[in-house]
């Protein structure tokens, strides 16, 4: 449910009753501030790294070309 509920897929009465469970269980509200912070950190480093990327020119060569 974890997932669905970062992604706010969740009807009101799931999303609810999972936060009532958060409030009262320190575990997994520990692990889904983790996973929101894997998720921030996964999507700032591929920001990054497609900032700093070098582009890569493809030639296309015909088979015959051999």
């Amino acid at each position: 449910m974890i997932g669905d509920y970062i992604a706010d897929n969740l009807d009101d009465e799931r999303r609810r009753a999972f936060e009532t469970h958060l409030s009262g269980c320190r575990d997994c509200a520990a692990f889904l501030a983790t996973y929101k912070r894997t998720i921030d950190l996964t999507k700032s480093f591929l920001a990054r790294q497609s900032l700093q990327a070098t582009p890569v020119n493809f030639k296309l060569k015909s088979p015959s070309a051999r």
